[in-house]
């Protein structure tokens, strides 16, 4: 420890003179034995009475227990799907680290306490029971995807590991009704506050000096006079307002400027030119798609495969023919079939129409062994980055 931080300050104090500074200084800060902010309480005091339980009958119990802990887990997913099916995002990700592998070094950023200054809490999980669906073992996968359907409602899709090449769909909506109107404010409640005002006052100004701004100090004395002053009671529901928005600005876009409400463009992520060293040649424009080539797309109501790739069969404007493949990104690709329907035993190459916005990826051509490309693998996974803007680290 002494050494790592010595790479930032060549002269750390010593562990007694710490000691020493912390009882004199700053007695008024209790140091926990253990790190509570990456930590759940509940989950942390179940594993540790499960270790020290050896009679079958608590144990079972105690994951009983666990589990109904875990059940809580719904109201994030449910709290997904209200926000894809109204639009403020088009598909959420969700994925858990693997256990033993959720402490990273840049975790000890996030182990820093940060705060923000709100007086507004909603009620989200009564306000979202009465709309979700029956749900169980979603504490078993590791990723999640949320993203509607072409009736407009949230579908949800797991995975057990990220490595797995196949998504599995549920059968059922995650909201099993439509969530309207919004969810009521948490009325504050002071009387613990009330009881200790005085305390947390004087404790508060005690550490004053170490305070860097003026305006903190000042947020901190207006808070005692005003702790226990009602609220704005005629506020609106924020996420009502973002919808509210994104509709106007969709109202005055051109059909063209807005595309496909599925489709999205890697801007920051298209390649860079080349380096080149001397003359050499300019770096080629990504080419046109034509007939032959593969692509790869994203259509919502194959969400479940993935990636979904095609090859392009004819081209008339905006239109593609194209004829779908079976593969995973790190095995080879074969073209699919299906079954002519009246016939017995005959099969048809399987083709479709798409629209040219529901392309993402750049034109190209399979390798001789029938893998992807590792360019394209590469765009796969900047595209899956980048696209899948949810991301939760328990």
């Amino acid at each position: 420890m002494v050494s790592e931080s010595q790479v930032e300050f060549p002269e750390p104090v010593s562990y007694s003179h710490f000691l020493r500074l912390w009882r004199e200084e700053a007695s008024y800060i209790a140091i926990p034995k253990h790190n509570r902010f990456s930590k759940c309480d509940t989950c942390t005091l179940i594993k540790t009475k499960l270790g020290e339980t050896r009679d079958p009958a608590k144990r079972a119990i105690l994951i009983e227990k666990r589990e109904k802990h875990l059940r809580l887990q719904k109201y994030v997913l449910a709290f997904m799907a209200y926000l894809v099916e109204r639009k403020i995002f088009r598909k959420v990700k969700i994925s858990f680290l693997m256990v033993g592998h959720t402490h990273e070094d840049v975790d000890q950023v996030f182990s820093k306490p940060t705060s923000i200054r709100t007086s507004d809490v909603y009620n989200i999980t009564e306000w979202l029971t009465p709309h979700i669906n029956a749900i169980k073992n979603h504490s078993r996968p590791h990723v999640f995807k949320i993203t509607s359907d072409e009736s407009g409602k949230a579908r949800l899709f797991w995975k057990e590991w990220s490595t797995d090449k196949k998504w599995n769909e549920t059968t059922e909506y995650i909201l099993k009704s439509d969530v309207e109107g919004e969810p009521d404010i948490v009325v504050p409640f002071f009387d613990e506050i009330h009881d200790n005002i005085d305390r947390l006052e004087n404790d508060v100004k005690t550490s004053f000096k170490c305070f860097a701004k003026e305006e903190d100090k000042e947020w901190w004395y207006c808070f005692f006079r005003n702790y226990d002053a009602p609220n704005d009671t005629n506020l609106s529901w924020p996420l009502e307002d973002l919808a509210a928005e994104k509709r106007k600005k969709h109202s005055h876009a051109s059909e063209e400027e807005l595309g496909d409400p599925f489709t999205f463009h890697l801007q920051e992520e298209t390649p860079i030119p080349p380096v080149v060293i001397g003359k050499g040649s300019s770096a080629s424009k990504p080419r046109a798609v034509s007939n032959d080539d593969f692509v790869l797309v994203d259509i919502p109501k194959y969400a479940g495969e993935w990636p979904q790739l095609c090859q392009v069969i004819n081209v008339a404007g905006d239109q593609f023919t194209v004829h779908w493949y079976r593969g995973s990104r790190t095995t080879a690709w074969t073209p699919c079939k299906r079954r002519i329907q009246g016939t017995r035993g005959k099969q048809e190459a399987w083709t479709e129409i798409i629209n040219k916005q529901q392309i993402w990826s750049s034109a190209f051509k399979l390798t001789p062994s029938g893998h992807i490309p590792k360019k394209i693998r590469d765009e796969l996974e900047s595209y899956e980055h980048y696209y899948y803007i949810f991301m939760y680290h328990p």
